[in-house]
């Protein structure tokens, strides 16, 4: 009888340590796991977004017979389809800025900003941006192609080249005149800056080079009355 309530006591010290050693690992393994959570903290994205804009200063509108103008696209070379900021290596390759993103296609900023400056001209009426009807009494309508718009490490300047495809009604005699404009505009940037760090050199040189591609633009629509 006394073997067998010793057995007893054995058995119930045994599940006692076991349930203790099970017990003492779930707490412990619930101490780790909210020690881990509260160290954790959500990884901050550090993408950054960028958008061209304007640089003319907004003119009053002054002449009541100023042309109107229209411009239907802005065609960008294929690898600024891609969101990262793109500059030029050296002439046969193109890099990426990482963490730093167009916040929208780039194309359409284009668009919007040569239309902004063009808005902004006083000697311009008004401005179509993609899309118009016969009744909006255009004078102007153009396509923009782009064939380079980039900083050129090799050179350090931002290059903006392209054509702009012209139709230019006359309005005497309703004629149709049709014919295409090279440009090429360059912005040199100091030696001290490094955009690749700091894209926002970029940008600012990319808004300086637009503001005067708008010019040639004014100043072709003004020749042609």
């Amino acid at each position: 009888m006394k073997q067998t309530k010793e057995a007893t006591l054995f058995k119930s010290t045994k599940v006692i340590n076991c349930n203790s050693w099970i017990a003492w690992m779930v707490s412990f393994t619930a101490l780790i796991l909210s020690a881990g959570c509260l160290g954790l903290s959500p990884e901050q994205d550090p993408t950054k977004f960028y958008t061209l804009t304007a640089t003319s200063e907004v003119a009053e509108k002054s002449n009541p017979t100023a042309p109107n103008v229209g411009i239907r696209e802005v065609l960008l070379p294929g690898f600024h389809n891609r969101a990262s900021i793109a500059y030029r290596k050296s002439e046969h390759e193109i890099a990426y800025i990482p963490f730093h993103d167009w916040a929208e296609p780039l194309s359409q900023n284009v668009l919007r900003t040569i239309g902004d400056n063009l808005n902004h001209h006083s000697q311009i009426g008004h401005v179509y941006l993609r899309s118009w009807t016969y009744s909006n009494v255009l004078q102007t309508a153009m396509n923009i192609h782009v064939e380079r718009f980039e900083w050129n490490e090799e050179n350090g300047k931002l290059q903006l080249e392209g054509t702009i495809d012209w139709n230019i009604v006359k309005p005497i005699n309703e004629k149709t005149i049709s014919h295409a404009k090279m440009f090429s505009i360059e912005i040199p940037l100091s030696d001290e800056m490094d955009p690749v760090n700091q894209p926002e050199v970029i940008i600012q040189a990319m808004n300086t080079a637009l503001a005067e591609l708008s010019e040639i633009i004014v100043e072709t629509v003004l020749a042609n009355p």
